[in-house]
């Protein structure tokens, strides 16, 4: 059975070298947001040294290629208490405090700051929903392990089509920041404490938790240094500790 595998930039520069990420990462194109594109290229490697934020390359088990990114940070975030249930406002007072005067709860939150696909590659080697698993399941991990309830993500308001994508996964807009360029929406899923068993987004089947303390691959591909066109792919030289390998759901 197919499946991916998660490793991280600094990872890979550490074993391999920075110009071997340069080259999986100049291959890359999300094609639909240059913004995607240039942040993998020029800052992912140099924020995650610095621990601005943690970037995640997710590789095709089958064709051994580059097929999606994300990057995770850890952001304070103002939520108005006017966009939240009053369920929710209960969940948020746990570790917040209602700020009276400007109506909101300021709290330390999971930001989901860059997401991808390569279409470079295909644009159906991986699915949004089976990417965005991925991502809740490193985020519940780390709850796991530090706490902390909520995530978030921003995107460019006026774009119907990736608004109605993250409605489905389960994200509701509740608040939005002007830019020097334009107006983004803010967007928080909804499950402030999301459970492992609770339905990974858009009916992507959730990848299974790894076995003890360390991620086990489903299987050893047959990785090679380069493949036809000039494409990195992780090398035959990858240590047996491989990081985690995940299974595949399905299409959607």
């Amino acid at each position: 059975m197919s499946g991916f595998t998660i490793r991280k930039v600094t990872e890979l520069a550490a074993e391999y070298g920075d110009s071997f990420v340069d080259g999986v990462v100049s291959s890359f194109s999300c094609r639909f947001n240059r913004e995607v594109d240039e942040f993998l290229r020029r800052n992912a490697l140099d924020f995650a040294r610095r621990k601005v934020s943690v970037t995640e390359l997710v590789f095709d088990n089958e064709t051994q290629l580059c097929a999606g990114y994300f990057t995770l940070a850890v952001n304070p975030i103002q939520i108005p208490a006017a966009a939240l249930s009053s369920t929710q406002r209960k969940r948020v007072e746990r570790f917040s405090k209602l700020d009276v005067g400007a109506s909101s709860y300021t709290v330390a939150a999971y930001l989901i700051a860059q997401f991808g696909k390569n279409f470079k590659i295909g644009g159906d080697v991986i699915s949004g929903a089976e990417l965005l698993s991925f991502v809740l399941n490193h985020i519940r991990r780390a709850q796991d392990e530090v706490g902390g309830q909520i995530v978030f993500l921003e995107m460019e308001q006026g774009n119907i089509k990736l608004g109605e994508f993250y409605s489905r996964c389960g994200f509701k807009q509740f608040g939005a920041r002007s830019t020097a360029d334009n107006l983004r929406s803010t967007l928080s899923f909804p499950q402030m404490t999301p459970r492992h068993n609770a339905p990974a987004p858009g009916g992507a089947r959730r990848p299974a938790e790894p076995p003890g303390e360390g991620r086990a691959p489903s299987r050893t591909p047959n990785w090679e240094s380069r493949l036809p066109g000039g494409a990195l792919a992780l090398p035959r030289t990858r240590p047996p500790t491989a990081k985690w390998a995940c299974a595949r759901g399905p299409e959607t």
